[in-house]
């Protein structure tokens, strides 16, 4: 009987996590719109990679990459509080990026 309650408490410890959230859900109607330009420059959206685009699957916002001309800039918008979401800089350098502020 143990193993049995075992197993089915390991089932939902698998499931639950990927349940999604009724918070995580995209609420366009608020969405501003991206900035047209930034440090006086304007901006051209770029379409994002297909690595962007997974990313992008479930996340609670929406994800803007954009260039200057000179410099590639990822936009992100966030509507509710996410454990999917850190610093972009951890990211880009676990990526092996080099940030320069």
């Amino acid at each position: 009987m143990r193993a049995v309650f075992y197993i089915v408490v390991c089932c939902m410890a698998c499931v639950i996590p990927r349940t999604p959230s009724p918070h995580a859900r995209d609420h366009g109607d608020i969405f501003p719109g991206w900035p047209t330009d930034l440090d006086g420059k304007a901006l051209k959206e770029l379409p994002l990679t297909e690595r962007e685009q997974r990313f992008n699957s479930g996340f609670p916002g929406r994800i803007g990459r954009f260039t200057d001309g000179r410099r590639e800039i990822i936009i992100r918008w966030i509507t509710v509080p996410s454990h999917r979401l850190h610093a972009a800089s951890v990211c880009l350098r676990a990526s092996g990026a080099k940030i320069i502020p």
